[in-house]
């Protein structure tokens, strides 16, 4: 017996040094995480808001714009104050609603030890500081974009980004001497331990009604002027204050649920969950009043089918044909394939296509039948097909822009729309009107976030001074008046939740001849619907959009349409089919010889290199169980674009247009809005690829009739 024992304490010496520690860290943790579970809310909004600014490239994005507004002076003076208010509010929330909790009597379930009293002490104060310090270091990672020897209004922006740096480093400094200091500082006393809601002070009650009275003005705000309202915060203070506004709202449920067992954040999820049955808002935007149509438009059912409006592309240019067959030439007809990928996609898109009619003017666009866009490259797709027909209607006029690296009949009033901050009304929106009704039982359409990023479309061309509002004018009215015949053909890509299989909104009939297992969006919708709305329709791509909710007669839902790039990405699938519907045409009229059709492919993956295969990256090892679905399946949407993409190439030869991943330049993130520097980036990637890019000579000598198709 005596042996055994011996032995045993000969073991337990042997392990106490590697034993202590972890019985040490494991105490330690576990005082932690119930010293936090009473403060659960304002930890998370910190760690959401830290996550956010610091690791999601869009908001880095949304930093940098603050500091490269410089055309209105005290805009940006007016972003930077909101700007650092609400990473104070934020920081002050987290440190008060915190320790106002942890002042509750009960509220922490353990006998209390001075390590214990220190964390509760110390809990509140890091998580205030911790905010603004999370804050600090996003700026700085957003500052990192910025290199040496650019352009003197990058440079600018990059002197106010370390300014901005310098004062969120003293805030942080301040707001921690504050808390710290504050009882010795205002000679303060102890607040008393807290036992029921009506112990809470009249300060207390002060604060949670001055937020409260926060976040009902910024609803309001958001519900009628949202535009307004968004550009004049900026994306990154919208999100502080919504954080802001919504900790002492968490904190205080929180409360009811573990002093009086009302389950208040469980009730509301639940309602959300409830009143979801009946309360979508997001019902596509129609015209429904003959009265509102810009023009007497045709009824879906009466419009001609993509082999019809090939053969009238075709007879209208008979004479052209007649002369490139005399001359043993073909006649060249493009098909343009548009990838999906954000506002990214859509400046690309837009400002390369307008740069190719800038330099074969009247001969790039009369040559194209049709475009096929997903998601941004959509919306670049319609925009530039809208500057197009005011510009062959002659109400396009010369714009002198400020960017020598845009320059260029269409292509400035291409920057101009598509330069815009579409990104700061959809957050105001989505974080607090249509937050908003979630929880309400009755569906207000005008809490849409859609809505309010097609609106914000739409003010992108008004603003410009162009005349005819066509963003907000029926899709088809493009192609209703005399130069209509003259435009490419739009078909923007959707995909239907319940299916899985495209929605097309096309000027054309989407029937199963020349389209496999397609949708006509046009026909399934019934009404016309504006330039924006069949964009969009394209590119809402969850959770910043919705989907779209399409009814019937009854106003009863028929299916959901999302964005496109869930069926495939590159708009590749429709492009192949309308290039062979057009291709059937010209057989039909003997023309197929005479005619060379070719698929331009407009990538908007920086760095892709196209060649119709896919590659394996590193395997992933963490939560492999769990995460290797989930890689499927966005890892196939990518597949299926390369699939599309190597039989395009092998029936049509298709010539590419890609962004490239240039060393040292900026990264271009997806989303709704561009900083100054990734705009730059992406205007002088489509200048050096019309100047000196190898696919736009090819092009080019297809139009000349030098390139025979081979």
């Amino acid at each position: 017996m005596t042996s055994q024992t011996d032995a045993s304490n000969w073991v337990a010496k042997l392990f106490r040094p590697f034993i202590q520690p972890v019985v040490y860290i494991h105490g330690w943790v576990a005082d932690l995480f119930k010293i936090l579970s009473p403060c659960r809310f304002s930890a998370l909004m910190v760690i959401i808001v830290s996550v956010l600014l610091i690791d999601v490239p869009q908001c880095q994005e949304a930093l940098r714009g603050l500091a490269e507004r410089n055309e209105v002076g005290w805009l940006v003076i007016a972003q930077w104050v909101w700007f650092f208010i609400a990473a104070l509010l934020v920081a002050f929330n987290a440190w008060y609603w915190a320790r106002h909790m942890l002042n509750i009597d009960g509220m922490v379930q353990m006998e209390m030890t001075p390590r214990r009293d220190r964390m509760r002490r110390y809990v509140p104060r890091i998580l205030g500081t911790g905010s603004l310090l999370m804050i600090t270091w996003a700026l700085w990672l957003a500052s990192r974009a910025y290199q040496p020897g650019e352009s003197t209004e990058a440079s600018a922006a990059h002197h106010l980004m370390i300014k901005a740096i310098w004062i969120a480093s003293a805030l942080t400094i301040s707001f921690f001497l504050f808390v710290q200091l504050r009882r010795r500082l205002f000679r303060l006393d102890w607040v008393a331990p807290i036992i029921s809601i009506q112990d809470f002070d009249r300060r207390t009650w002060w604060i949670l009604s001055g937020f409260a009275g926060l976040a009902f003005v910024l609803f309001l705000a958001f519900w009628f002027t949202p535009l307004r309202v968004g550009a004049f915060l900026g994306a990154p203070s919208i999100v502080l204050l919504a954080a802001a506004t919504w900790i002492p709202f968490g904190t205080v449920c929180v409360f009811l649920g573990v002093r009086y067992g009302f389950p208040a954040l469980t009730t509301l999820f639940t309602a959300a969950i409830i009143f979801g049955l009946w309360n979508d808002n997001h019902q596509l935007q129609v015209f429904t009043d003959p009265k509102s149509f810009a023009t007497q438009l045709p009824l879906p059912a009466a419009r001609k089918t993509v082999d019809d409006a090939a053969h009238a592309w075709l007879l209208s240019r008979q004479p052209e044909l007649t002369t490139a067959k005399t001359a043993k030439q073909k006649y060249p007809v493009f098909i343009v394939a548009a990838a999906g990928g954000g506002i990214r996609a859509g400046y690309w898109t837009a400002t390369l296509l307008a740069g190719l009619e800038d330099h074969f003017p009247g001969e790039f666009a009369h040559h194209t039948f049709g475009i096929s866009g997903v998601s941004g490259g959509s919306v670049g797709s319609a925009a530039f097909v809208a500057l197009l027909a005011e510009q062959q209607a002659g109400r396009l006029q010369y714009r002198q822009g400020n960017n020598p690296d845009c320059e260029g009949m269409l292509r400035p009033w291409a920057c101009a729309v598509l330069s815009q901050d579409f990104l700061s009304p959809v957050t105001g929106s989505m974080l607090y009107t249509d937050l908003t009704q979630r929880f309400l039982p009755l569906s207000v359409p005008s809490f849409d976030r859609g809505r309010t990023l097609e609106k914000s479309f739409e003010h992108a061309w008004q603003t410009q001074g162009l005349s005819g509002d066509r963003m907000a004018q029926p899709f088809a009215d493009l192609w209703s008046d005399d130069h209509g015949s003259q435009l490419p053909l739009l078909f923007l890509n959707s995909t239907v939740v319940e299916s899985g299989r495209r929605a097309i909104v096309a000027p054309v009939k989407v029937d199963d001849r020349n389209f496999r297992d397609a949708m006509d969006a046009v026909d399934v919708v019934q009404y016309p619907m504006p330039l924006s709305t069949a964009a969009h329709l394209s590119a809402r791509f969850t959770y910043v959009s919705p989907a779209a909710t399409v009814v019937d007669g009854h106003r009863q839902p028929v299916l959901h349409l999302v964005d496109g790039g869930y069926f495939e990405n590159g708009g590749i699938s429709t492009a192949k089919e309308v290039a062979d519907a057009f291709m059937r045409a010209a057989k039909d009229q003997q023309l197929d010889d005479a005619v060379c059709i070719k698929v331009l492919v407009i990538s908007n993956s920086q760095g892709y290199i196209a060649n119709g295969k896919s590659y394996e990256g590193k395997p992933f090892k963490l939560m492999t169980e769990l995460m290797s679905p989930i890689d499927a399946i966005f890892n196939a949407l990518d597949a299926h674009s390369r699939h599309a993409e190597a039989e395009v190439q092998a029936e049509h030869q298709a010539i590419l247009f890609g962004l490239q991943r240039r060393q040292h330049r900026a990264e271009l993130p997806l989303g709704w809005m561009l900083s100054d520097v990734a705009q730059h980036e992406i205007d002088q990637q489509v200048v050096e690829t019309i100047a000196k890019g190898s696919n736009t000579a090819k092009v080019g000598m297809m139009l000349q009739g030098i390139d025979q198709c081979n």
